[in-house]
């Protein structure tokens, strides 16, 4: 019977590709297995490990470790080394004869060769790149009410799609969610016409979970000859003693021989541009930022500042020759270098990106010492590939970077030096002392920074909810009691938010009491 992917009710369990190199199996592959599990589980079928390579038994059990039901083995020299033809011939034939309703790839270099041409044979839909998957509705319902700002009654809603004017549920589809448009949205999409459903998952973004099972090794018969191979691997060159993945790795250090007589020869490939008389942008002017910014006035640089939270103490710090941009409109146009100095969140994650890309003008450098998130790389490389951006410098390595012409990479060298580490000590004690004696805050995870000079008499510092109300209730008190307040601040995070107030007169011991017995006070002291 010929292949039919339109045949959905034909097709069952779930697959991952098994990526391995020279006989030593990928951590992404046991990500996948775990992940695929849980889809398995959800749609009550067996998961099943594909395995390609030469003389590969002996590492298939290892897939047992973390949930796989089944692996079906694939042995011949003709797959000892990855080609794209002989590797795709053979997962497409066993999908055919197989029919697997779902099918996993990670996003390695050879899953992101491997995983299209396998669904352009099987003409089948693939989603690449994905951070998230799920198959149970209620699970994806919960996703999205923590990830998203979609309206809590629209994603009750959320259940069916219309395929051909026909409402089609989605129960049993493969829900898999990326990033779009340079990371400011994420895009979940559906297959609902078609099997396999075929995806390609991020690597280091699925969890690793011991699931022991007994798994079951297969060897389902095959065809390839040497005539179905159309690349031949001739020579493997700087192999490395130990395989090492870089792709999962959690750290990446670089290394190389010394020049030691060759440095004066080789001096020309440090050739670069005057920075005096350029222009710099620096995306955000925190502690970090305005140091930057100062630094580059006095190598004579025009400097371009923006940040649209920029504090009152890091204005202050800051040169009068740092001109201040309204909008990144503004900035990227004229900016040679552009350096980014922001916190990583959800609002600033791919703050360069496509869109920003285009504002810059040709030959932009880009700075990134702060966060690896805050950069598309992938629109970046586009970006250096069109001459748009000239060259790249980052502390955070990643697989698509690296070896990449006008890419410089080092490690996160931030704090890395003696004295750090003594320094960081003593500014934790110092702020935690500030904290009992004055309470002042700094620098906390959970709780707004608050810090004011005391003007005399009790200081009084209230946790409280962040609620409308709680400031009248408090200062209603304070009222009640003949107290005069002669300093106040209030600054919230979130649900939580952090009253502190300097007040003069007869303070008794009742009033931590009254205080306490607010609604939303959470804890207070008096100083």
């Amino acid at each position: 019977m010929a292949f039919n992917s339109a045949d959905i009710g034909a097709f069952k369990n779930v697959w991952v590709f098994c990526e391995q190199r020279q006989g030593v199996m990928m951590p992404t592959t046991f990500e996948l297995i775990s992940e695929g599990r849980k889809l398995a589980n959800e749609l009550g079928v067996e998961l099943c490990g594909i395995l390609l390579g030469d003389n590969v038994d002996g590492i298939a059990a290892e897939l047992g470790e973390y949930g796989a039901d089944k692996v079906y083995v694939y042995n011949s020299p003709l797959l000892k080394d990855f080609t794209t033809d002989a590797y795709t011939k053979v997962i497409v034939e066993a999908v055919e004869e197989l029919k697997p309703e779902v099918l996993l790839f990670g996003a390695s270099n050879i899953g992101r060769d491997l995983a299209p041409r396998c669904a352009a044979r099987l003409h089948t839909g693939l989603c690449a790149d994905c951070t998230h998957l799920d198959i149970d509705m209620p699970n994806y319902k919960g996703f999205l009410k923590e990830a998203s700002t979609l309206p809590a009654e629209r994603i009750e809603k959320l259940g069916t799609v219309m395929i051909n004017r026909e409402p089609h549920p989605v129960d049993r589809d493969l829900k898999m969610t990326r990033p779009a448009f340079g990371g400011h949205l994420m895009a979940t999409i559906i297959c609902p016409r078609f099997r396999p459903q075929m995806s390609t998952v991020r690597p280091g973004v699925m969890k690793k979970r011991e699931c022991k099972k007994n798994v079951e090794i297969l060897h389902p018969a095959f065809a390839l000859e040497a005539a179905d191979i159309h690349t031949e691997v001739t020579e493997t060159v700087k192999a490395a003693k130990k395989l090492v993945d870089l792709i999962g790795a959690d750290f990446i250090v670089s290394v190389g021989r010394g020049i030691s007589k060759d440095v004066e020869k080789g001096k020309k490939q440090f050739v670069g541009p005057e920075l005096r008389g350029k222009t710099i942008g620096v995306i955000g002017l925190g502690a970090i930022g305005a140091r930057v910014a100062n630094a580059a006035v006095a190598l004579g640089m025009e400097v371009l500042g923006y940040d649209p939270y920029i504090s009152i103490d890091a204005a202050w710090s800051l040169s009068r020759s740092v001109q201040h941009c309204v909008t990144l409109g503004d900035m990227l146009p004229r900016c040679d270098y552009l350096t980014i100095h922001v916190p990583y969140l959800p609002s600033t994650k791919n703050t360069i990106n496509a869109q920003t890309l285009a504002m810059c003008k040709d030959g932009v450098r880009v700075l990134n010492f702060a966060r690896g998130e805050l950069v598309d790389n992938f629109a970046l490389l586009d970006a250096l590939g069109t001459g748009k951006v000239a060259q790249y410098f980052c502390d955070f390595p990643a697989e698509e970077l690296l070896g990449v012409k006008g890419v410089y990479c080092t490690p996160h060298l931030g704090a890395s030096t003696p004295e750090s580490e003594t320094n960081c000590a003593v500014m934790a004690a110092n702020e935690l002392s500030d904290y009992l004696k004055n309470g002042n805050i700094t620098h906390s995870v959970n709780l707004p920074d608050v810090s004011q000079p005391r003007v005399g008499g009790k200081r009084i510092c209230i946790i409280h909810r962040n609620e409308p109300g709680a400031i009248s209730a408090i200062t209603g008190i304070l009222t009640a009691a003949n107290l005069n307040i002669e300093n106040m601040v209030n600054k919230g995070r979130k649900n939580v938010a952090y009253t502190m107030l300097d007040v003069t007169g007869n303070v008794d011991a009742g009033l931590t009491a009254q205080l306490s017995g607010i609604d939303t006070a959470i804890r207070v002291r008096i100083l």
